[in-house]
């Protein structure tokens, strides 16, 4: 345990930052009253800093323009002719992308198990959620997926190989009651 000398609340080590220098090895303050400082000190910038880039930008606009104008006029016929199916493919791929995402979410079922599947992607990226090395039903070590029983709950996951993942399928599909526990 530390005591915070900004916040003054006694924490836990791991609610400081890390600092080799220190005696303690730890920052004396906590890692909440760093970063609502760094957000304090930088707020009043930002509208300098925004204003800097808009200023810059319209001062070389007009060179940027010139460049890319001569760029493209230099360009033989081939290359801008390359260029375009280039930018014609990606255009097509994007819009292919969107289009499958809109046929994948278009019914309620799809869209729940979306949301959980990225909630709790966002889960173990932040740390709320720990993503185990081993099944939880044969206990293998082996690359794991987490299988939702109900995607309203979508931080209960049971976390489980490819192999016992297909096999859970199989029997809701088949209509058994696999006794697989949640």
């Amino acid at each position: 345990m530390k005591k915070c000398t900004r916040c003054e609340v006694e924490k836990e080590l791991t609610e400081f930052w890390q600092r080799k220098d220190r005696g303690t090895g730890y920052h004396t303050i906590c890692k909440q009253c760093m970063n609502s400082d760094r957000k304090n000190r930088n707020a009043h910038k930002l509208e300098e800093i925004y204003a800097k880039q808009r200023e810059g930008y319209q001062k070389h606009r007009q060179k940027r323009l010139k460049w890319m104008h001569d760029y493209w006029e230099n360009l033989s016929d081939e290359k801008k002719d390359e260029i375009r199916e280039k930018k014609r493919i990606s255009f097509q791929n994007s819009q292919e992308q969107k289009r499958k995402k809109a046929e994948y979410l278009k019914n309620v079922y799809d869209q729940q198990k979306y949301k959980a599947n990225m909630q709790v992607s966002d889960a173990i990226r932040r740390g709320k959620l720990v993503k185990p090395t081993h099944c939880q039903v044969c206990n293998t070590e082996d690359l794991l997926d987490g299988h939702h029983s109900d995607y309203s709950k979508p931080l209960q996951v049971l976390w489980v190989c490819r192999k016992c993942h297909v096999a859970i399928h199989k029997s809701l599909k088949e209509g058994t009651n696999a006794n697989y526990r949640d």
